[in-house]
């Protein structure tokens, strides 16, 4: 592999310092906090089909009902049958479903053409101009799923991952 490269991306398991370590402690910690609200998660991803064995390296896919990679699946996002298959593998419905995810052109406006609602992970405040809700850090996202929950809004919520990068959301489902 190449020097400094995190080791899942050489074939390897993590290590506590490396990129891929701290992204699947601090991925764990909200996936583990939603999981304890009672919510089915499901990961929707637009990937090279290699995200399953990733998350698996991570001992990240253990953590979620369903994985999807657009690769494997033939179509990505926006396209909003992408959207569906999560919904069908999940036993979702688009009304209780919410899907997270950092792109608002792809995310965001992929989710709403498929029905459901979206939170946009805006970490840089690089969309405060859009008609979305959004947050700029995952660590609030079981806050957020709270409120929702609380006014009566959703069940559900859909994580997705951006090709080359690593995951940075998730989608939730109360059973």
């Amino acid at each position: 592999g190449r020097p400094g490269a995190p080791r899942a991306d050489r074939g390897e398991g993590p290590r506590e310092g490396d990129a891929w370590g701290a992204v699947r402690a601090r991925v764990a910690a909200v996936i583990d906090r939603l999981r304890g609200m009672g919510r089915k998660l499901v990961v929707v991803a637009t990937g090279n089909g290699k995200w399953k064995v990733l998350f698996a390296r991570l001992d990240l896919a253990r953590r979620f009902d369903v994985i999807l990679d657009s690769t494997e699946e033939g179509v990505e996002k926006p396209d909003s049958r992408l959207f569906e298959i999560a919904l069908e593998r999940s036993a979702s419905r688009p009304e209780d479903t919410l899907h997270v995810g950092d792109l608002y052109h792809v995310d965001v406006e992929g989710a709403r053409g498929a029905g459901l609602r979206a939170l946009l992970l805006d970490q840089a405040a690089l969309y405060a101009d859009l008609d979305s809700t959004r947050t700029r850090t995952l660590a609030d996202l079981p806050e957020l799923v709270a409120q929702e929950r609380t006014r009566g809004r959703g069940q559900s919520h859909t994580a997705r991952s951006q090709r080359g990068r690593p995951p940075q959301h998730r989608t939730t489902h109360r059973p």
